[in-house]
């Protein structure tokens, strides 16, 4: 993918009620030099998550991953729009300037495998206006100060323009929660469900999932998507697992809620500059291999864990 390797710096920081401020220059200046932190020697990850990034919490006294994300740009990071906006809970107050700046001072992405990689600092980050404090679209365009180390082996994911993901359809999903305790980075076969599986707010986003195949907390902001040939559909956003027990065997069941792509390909391009450019490729054919599964009514409270 080529990249061009300057774009134009436009402060396109969304407030809560839908129009855009620029933070003040003094702010970016503080931003603007890049300190890249090599961990150690780059080793080669697994090929199927070499595009993963994570978004990290980083202060003298913590470093706690938040969120994953996928690299679609040298310089450009795709995830969650509620990786930021949880930073701020319930707290509208927060959404003052100054508080938003503090946090985006204290956000890094990390990039490579979890034993050799590079910690990034964050330019900016691109949101869609937010008309209602709790309802907002879960996509959100980070742009670190500086393109992404060639020294780091690592790939970007080509985003998918005309592809609508159908039930029935098998994705791969990859982040950097651990679902097993041997896995480093999960990758994880997916089914698209009906859309009232796992209660899909809008015409954006669609529903995935099944037993012993999902996401779980700190999964959200990773892709899901196609392999051979490979592309990203989707930004893993929420759900919840159900917990069954059948005699003696636990039953595991995800109802994921993933934000499609495709819609918002012009929101990417522009806030990037086409730095990052959506691509026509071919959908795979939909086969139900595995039986849609119904949606499930919510029971006891207990079982549920969200995500």
């Amino acid at each position: 993918m080529n990249i061009r390797s300057h774009a134009l710096l436009v402060s396109v920081f969304l407030l809560a009620f839908g129009y855009s401020c620029s933070l003040p220059d003094r702010f970016f200046d503080t931003l603007r030099n890049s300190k890249v932190a090599i961990l150690k020697e780059p080793a080669a990850d697994k090929p199927e998550s070499r595009f993963l990034a994570t978004l990290h919490v980083v202060t003298p006294y913590q470093n706690n991953s938040i969120c994953s994300g996928s690299i679609v740009g040298y310089r450009h990071i795709l995830t969650a729009a509620h990786c930021f906006y949880d930073l701020f809970a319930d707290q509208k107050r927060a959404w003052d300037l100054r508080n938003r700046s503090r946090y985006l001072r204290s956000l890094r992405v990390h990039v490579g495998s979890k034993s050799a990689g590079a910690y990034y600092e964050i330019d900016q980050v691109f949101l869609r206006p937010r008309f209602l404090y709790f309802s907002y679209d879960d996509i959100m365009v980070i742009q670190l100060k500086s393109p992404i180390s060639l020294l780091l082996d690592v790939d970007i994911i080509t985003l998918a323009k005309d592809v609508e993901p159908k039930p029935g359809a098998r994705y791969k999903i990859s982040a950097y929660a651990q679902h097993h305790a041997s896995d480093e980075h999960p990758i994880k076969t997916t089914v698209v469900q009906d859309r009232h599986f796992c209660n899909a707010l809008s015409n954006r986003e669609f529903c995935a999932g099944g037993s012993l195949e999902g996401s779980i907390a700190r999964d959200n902001g990773g892709p899901i998507f196609n392999d051979f040939p490979e592309y990203q559909v989707g930004i893993i956003s929420r759900g919840y697992t159900l917990h069954e027990d059948y005699f003696d065997q636990h039953k595991l069941t995800d109802h994921g809620v993933y934000t499609k792509i495709a819609p918002y390909c012009d929101f990417i391009e522009e806030v990037t500059n086409k730095e990052v450019t959506c691509q026509n490729v071919r959908d795979p054919e939909v086969t139900t291999e595995q039986p849609l599964l119904s949606n499930y009514k919510y029971g006891n409270p207990e079982n549920l864990v969200f995500h």
